[in-house]
């Protein structure tokens, strides 16, 4: 009988442990098709990006950001002359 008993909990075991791993690798069969989205995501930025830089957007953005730059480094400067 003990024989039995021990090939019961062998059994429950291994069918637990078993469970245990599917249910592992269908948490990761998700991670993994999340990661996919997020990299058709990312490549669709990067469309939206090259595109933006090839009509010469980008450029005209980053311009305008540096132009910004330049005045408001000037202000401050003026505020530390004042001080």
């Amino acid at each position: 009988m003990a024989f039995l008993d021990k090939m019961t909990d062998f059994s429950r075991s291994a069918m637990k442990k078993s469970e245990e791993v599917m249910e592992t690798a269908k948490i990761n069969l998700k991670i993994s098709q999340k990661k996919s989205v997020i990299k058709d995501y990312q490549v669709e930025i990067g469309k939206i990006i090259y595109t933006s830089f090839k009509n010469g957007e980008l450029a005209m953005l980053c311009e305008k950001i540096k132009l910004e730059e330049e005045e408001m480094g000037a202000l401050q400067e003026s505020l530390e002359n004042e001080a």
